[in-house]
């Protein structure tokens, strides 16, 4: 089986295609594991009419190499990938293409020709324009990778202060839906000092010290699917404060230590305060991450499409 995996190549660092698309990366080399023959095509260019300038370059590369599935990763991609070629395509939806009222609209479209549709989060297949051929397929967790490490030894491997307080927002404080200006907002009235880290042009080791350096992961975003990084912050056992974005209320409902909060900077810093004067370290959200594990979600992906061949 010949799978083409499709995503953005745009990036904001040189880190490379499988830092910075790690989901993408990731659930491609875990397929390549069960005897998938996995290639990646990446798209240059921003919005439609950038994403449009590829169209030829995909038909090129199709045509020269022998295919059995192309799997486009966002909904925009997916309109891209219908519309070059009439092979077998399956979308995956992350977030921003149903949140967002005009590219929904196109995932819409890429949906009613794509032969399978799979959306990272209950939340997003409800919001999409049509439910044919719909599958809930979180992305999977390398929980080989991501598992609790020591705090001091993280801290000491990423020159962090030792005993300072370390909180850790989701994302790069750029990222305007990642909503920034809340968690500052949140921790600048408390009457103690916060280290507020993003996470930003950093390896994958990186991000796995990161996690395990932090008292807790905060995310403030205004919409997600799936959010890797709580994810990846529940396999390491670390308390989280999130709005109720995503999938995040389903994946924490039952995790100790984990909190929801209103999207008020009163409520995240009375939080904040709680889990400080009560000295809480971790959780117990391990275990739960093992059912959506990398090797878990690949079976379960390469399952469909073998399905979709034998249609």
């Amino acid at each position: 089986m010949n799978v083409c995996l499709v995503c953005s190549g745009n990036y904001e660092n040189d880190l490379g295609f499988s830092v910075n698309k790690s989901p993408v990366y990731e659930q491609g080399e875990s397929i390549k594991n069960l005897g998938v023959n996995v290639s990646y095509f990446l798209i240059h260019g921003k919005g439609i009419f950038g994403y449009l300038k590829n169209v030829i370059k995909i038909k090129s590369y199709l045509r020269k190499n022998e295919i059995d599935i192309i799997h486009a990763h966002s909904g925009l991609i997916g309109m891209l990938v219908v519309i070059s070629t009439f092979k077998k395509v399956v979308v995956t939806y992350h977030g921003t293409d149903i949140n967002s009222k005009f590219e929904r609209l196109l995932s819409g479209l890429a949906s009613l020709r794509a032969s399978l549709n799979i959306y990272v989060s209950d939340e997003l297949l409800r919001k999409s324009i049509f439910k044919r051929r719909s599958f809930i397929l979180p992305c999977g967790v390398n929980t080989n990778f991501f598992k609790p490490f020591d705090k001091i030894k993280a801290r000491k491997k990423l020159n962090l202060n030792e005993n300072e307080r370390i909180i850790l927002f989701s994302s790069r404080f750029n990222n305007k839906n990642k909503n920034s200006s809340l968690a500052f907002d949140s921790i600048k009235k408390l009457n103690y000092q916060i280290n507020l880290q993003e996470i930003k042009d950093r390896t994958r080791k990186e991000v796995m010290l990161l996690v395990n350096a932090s008292d807790f992961i905060l995310k403030t975003s205004n919409y997600e699917g799936s959010p890797q990084i709580i994810k990846e912050a529940l396999a390491c056992n670390k308390p989280i404060i999130s709005l109720d974005v995503g999938d995040v209320k389903n994946r924490i409902k039952s995790i100790n230590n984990c909190f929801i909060v209103d999207n008020k900077p009163k409520s995240i810093g009375e939080i904040i305060n709680f889990i400080y004067k009560n000295k809480i370290e971790y959780s117990n959200g391990r275990e739960s991450m093992f059912e959506i594990s990398l090797d878990v979600q690949a079976k379960k992906l390469v399952k469909k499409y073998k399905e979709i061949i034998n249609l």
